[in-house]
């Protein structure tokens, strides 16, 4: 998948503007855009193949298929093990810099493991005529999250700037990833591998970004009339038209349910879920700077295993959908 980056940078952003000080804090001001780049979580492993389709073509199915398994597995392992990075790193500036990596990381959770029900209930699964809904309406919550709720231009939101890492950066946090991915899934990755996903997302959401529209309608019709396959790139463009045919933020607040769960039904909006998910933020974090402190794991315990996906911690298949589209 390639998700709604803007959003997942905004909430990390709202997310921050009501902590506490602390040391969780003093490494995100200092290394801020570790944190950014943390907030789209798992989901840089999705892009690793993207502008190199045919080298290292071996691994084209193992990194985004390790992206998925990300959501979905060792939820709280996950955290544990990034927990067990940082203390080996000690008291130095890679420390601060995974540190505020790994907060951004808790807060794509957050939003995902809230809101992600509603996108797939509205979407269905990413395969056949439903395959490219998802990308789709995640893209436009991207715009409209921007315009409609914070109430800005989208050009000032480009969401390549929210992927920028030093270099120095970006080794660290890939020797973090390196470490956990080896730790609880026994892979072990060169350090170039994450150092591509990395630089390949931050080239390609340059592309994907097009405030005026215009390259929007110009593929369209390129999908349309040559590829005959529409949505087909265009699934993933961040554009400055908004959908006004679709209620995509669920606006009216109609009612939809878990995709998993079909007795759980609900009237909230997307940005109902936003102001969620920033609370589910803020106390995850918490739990983060708690565990940093002391030998306990109460962040294992708030996350109790539930998964980006669905938000639950079964593996109940979803199967309750009211495609948007």
């Amino acid at each position: 998948m390639m998700p709604n980056v803007i959003t997942h940078g905004l909430l990390a952003q709202d997310v921050i503007q009501q902590l506490e000080p602390s040391s969780i804090t003093e490494s995100i001001q200092e290394y801020s855009q570790a944190y950014l780049f943390g907030s789209n979580g798992p989901d840089y492993l999705f892009y690793y193949y993207v502008l190199k389709p045919f080298k290292g073509y071996e691994l084209n199915d193992v990194i985004p298929g390790l992206g998925n398994r990300i959501h979905n597995e060792k939820i709280n392992e996950f955290y544990e093990a990034g927990i067990e990075w940082l203390k080996q790193l000690g008291n130095t500036e890679d420390d601060m810099i995974f540190k505020s990596y790994l907060a951004g990381h808790l807060t794509h959770w957050s939003l995902d493991s809230v809101a992600h029900p509603y996108v797939f209930h509205k979407t269905g699964i990413i395969e056949g005529d439903n395959r490219y809904h998802h990308f789709r309406m995640e893209s436009m919550i991207d715009t409209l999250m921007v315009t409609i709720f914070k109430k800005g231009k989208l050009k000032d939101y480009p969401s390549y700037k929210f992927v920028k890492l030093t270099q120095k950066e970006k080794v660290v946090i890939a020797k973090g990833y390196q470490y956990i991915v080896r730790e609880l899934f026994g892979l072990d990755l060169r350090l170039q591998v994450f150092l591509t996903a990395m630089d390949n997302m931050y080239l390609v959401l340059h592309f994907f970004m097009d405030a005026s529209s215009v390259k929007k309608n110009s593929i369209q019709l390129f999908e349309k009339t040559i590829l005959k396959n529409p949505w087909i790139i265009t699934k993933h463009l961040v554009y400055g038209e908004a959908d006004l045919k679709h209620d995509v933020l669920n606006l009216k607040h109609q009612e939809w349910t878990h995709p998993s769960h079909q007795d759980e039904v609900y009237t909230t909006s997307f940005i109902d879920m936003y102001h969620e998910a920033i609370d589910r933020g803020v106390e995850v974090l918490g739990k983060f700077q708690h565990d940093l402190d002391s030998n306990d794991k109460t962040l294992a315990d708030f996350i109790d295993g539930r998964r980006y996906d669905s938000g639950k911690n079964d593996s109940d298949p979803m199967l309750y959908f009211n495609i948007i589209y």
